[in-house]
């Protein structure tokens, strides 16, 4: 399977074939001279290696060699972000190398990057000449920082790299080295909206780049948000016989059964409006994409500017922003019903989730009736159904019928629980709902200082006392433990 990293390595070490860079592009830049005295094979070797002294002895004899690149201009720093030699990185710049928007995506330069991004925001999704884009190269070396940045500055999520037979952004992602790196910007593209069924022009899915690798919680993911795991590849090859090709015995297992991973449902996200019509269809209508971003960020926290931009152009109402998220959706995860009021009744759509923020019982058990399935929703994010009675105003109620209809107590996202945001917020009723259906307590989330904290801690931390006391009294009912 050709993969950027196995390009790159191809590359230094003149290897042909499978591995090999892509053929010369008619823009690329003229091959560098060659250096009086120095063997560029072998310092390309180096930096492959990951041999920083030896790096630093070339880079000593001239400073010019921090810059080589070969004829597709591909960089010496790629080659060290891909290959997983951070010694390297940092040593090339150390040496003053101004970054390129490519090399600040593969090397962490959050700076560098927001520095290129201000003054030519279009070249976030800038080709370059072997085809991959910032957001490719930020995920193939687990730059997760860089990528929730350039998603939100309008990555194409879906860009495909013809040097390497189409690949995407989250198939690179899946080649990542660092396991925790690799779901973690896996799992930032596929939550903000990534084809879960991408496949590169050899039939290679997701899944199939998953099972390959190992990845068994990617994998998991991906049949979670849809990915079908009896898709051929043009070999005739499943997903499970690349796990099994691979002795990835675990995976293998996984998509054995994949039907026991049940997928999310989302055919009430978009359906009708608050009056019970069916929704307009959905679409930017020629908007910029940015401008709608600008929407969709400002109904998360501002009333005023989000009526504001609507005056100017009603448009944005039902315009989805390259995050995958309506205006709509954003007021609800924040829990501000006063923006989400507002565009409801503008002709926003009222999704299962949304509708369970706001409290609004009789639209909750509608939206159910029709499909029991509706209970594994997701919002904006990947943020799960059961979150949304806590986001805003405590909605008891709402919260009791969806558990009573099946929702998970645990459902997660980043790590986090609607125990975790209920403790935070201190809501006393919720907290003892969600225990009392078996929500587990000891689950570590994600704290507003990147800690990983027990709800107990967060309650703590807020300085709910009554809420510690109800964590620090709870015991599982019989049969349940933890």
């Amino acid at each position: 399977m050709i993969t950027i990293r196995r390009q790159f390595l191809a590359w230094a070490g003149g290897a042909v074939g499978l591995g090999a860079a892509p053929p010369p592009q008619t823009n690329a830049p003229e091959p560098p001279k060659p250096v009086a005295g120095v063997d560029l094979k072998k310092y390309r070797a180096a930096i492959a290696a990951g041999d920083a002294p030896n790096v630093n002895h070339f880079i000593e004899s001239d400073s010019s060699l921090v810059y080589l690149r070969d004829e597709n201009g591909v960089s010496v720093l790629l080659l060290a972000c891909l290959a997983g030699h951070a010694s390297v990185r940092d040593l090339l710049v150390s040496k003053g190398m101004a970054l390129d928007i490519h090399e600040a995506a593969a090397s962490g330069s959050v700076k560098r990057l927001n520095e290129l991004l201000s003054g030519a925001p279009n070249a976030v999704n800038l080709n370059h000449v072997a085809g991959y884009t910032p957001l490719h190269l930020a995920a193939a070396c687990g730059q997760t920082a860089i990528v929730d940045i350039l998603l939100g500055k309008g990555a194409n999520l879906d860009a495909k790299n013809p040097g390497t037979f189409d690949e995407t952004p989250v198939h690179a992602a899946l080649q990542c080295r660092d396991d925790s790196a690799s779901y973690a910007a896996a799992y930032s593209m596929l939550r903000n909206g990534a084809n879960p069924s991408a496949a590169r022009k050899d039939g290679v899915t997701l899944l199939h780049a998953a099972a390959g690798a190992g990845r068994v919680e990617s994998a998991a993911l991906l049949l979670r948000k849809g990915a079908r795991a009896d898709v051929k590849d043009a070999s005739g090859k499943t997903p499970r016989d690349y796990a099994l090709a691979n002795r990835r015995a675990d995976v293998a297992a996984l998509l054995e059964h994949p039907g026991r991973v049940p997928p999310d449902c989302y055919t009430g996200r978009f359906a009708w409006t608050r009056s019970g019509e069916p929704l307009a269809a959905l679409g930017n209508r020629g908007l910029p994409p940015l401008w709608v971003n600008e929407f969709v960020m400002s109904a998360h926290f501002d009333l005023e500017k989000t009526k504001r931009l609507y005056a100017t152009c009603s448009d944005l109402l039902l315009g989805r922003s390259t995050f995958d998220e309506l205006a709509v959706e954003g007021a609800a995860h924040m829990g501000r019903a006063d923006i989400a009021e507002f565009l409801l009744d503008k002709g926003s759509p009222l999704s299962l989730c949304t509708a369970s923020m706001l409290g609004l019982l009789d639209r909750v058990k509608r939206l159910l009736e029709e499909d029991s399935q509706r209970v594994r929703e997701r919002g904006a994010h990947d943020f799960p159904l059961i979150w949304y009675p806590a986001w805003g105003k405590e909605q008891v109620e709402t919260a009791e019928y969806l558990l009573r209809s099946g929702a998970d107590p645990d459902a997660a996202s980043l790590g986090s629980t609607a125990l975790h945001i209920a403790a935070k917020k201190g809501q006393y009723e919720m907290c003892r709902l969600l225990l009392e259906h078996g929500a587990n307590p000891d689950l570590l989330g994600r704290a507003a200082d990147g800690s990983m904290q027990t709800p107990v801690q967060m309650a703590a931390k807020a300085g709910h006392n009554r809420l510690v006391e109800l964590f620090h009294s709870y015991t599982p009912a019989p049969g349940k433990t933890h």
